[in-house]
């Protein structure tokens, strides 16, 4: 397999920036997987909360144990608003596609 196309491959489905660091361009591969990380924690995080709050409700029988209650009630939640947890994504389809696409050109100089 080549070199470009391994490092392609592992940004695209390991982790975004890494395949940066087979051509050796380790600070932008680090600033990739930085931007890359911070919303995936934001959103794990919100996502959590959203999850330990419904929890709390089945456990004191606040919500009944039916798919459709916990669904609605994991949607009705406070917590990050459903704006919130879509800008996160965006966030991180961004830098995704950024880390793709920049390893891409980076390889084609090589």
């Amino acid at each position: 397999m080549k070199k470009r196309l391994k490092a392609v491959l592992t940004s695209a489905f390991i982790y975004p920036g890494l395949g940066h660091f087979l051509f050796k361009y380790y600070i932008t591969g680090a600033i990739i997987m930085t931007g890359f990380s911070v919303p995936l924690w934001l959103l794990i995080k919100e996502m959590f909360t959203k999850t330990e709050q419904v929890i709390i409700n089945i456990q004191r029988g606040e919500i009944p144990l039916t798919i459709d209650a916990i669904s609605d009630a994991i949607l009705m939640s406070s917590g990050a608003s459903m704006q919130t947890l879509n800008m996160y994504s965006y966030a991180l389809l961004t830098f995704w596609i950024i880390g793709i696409v920049d390893l891409y050109r980076v390889s084609s100089k090589k």
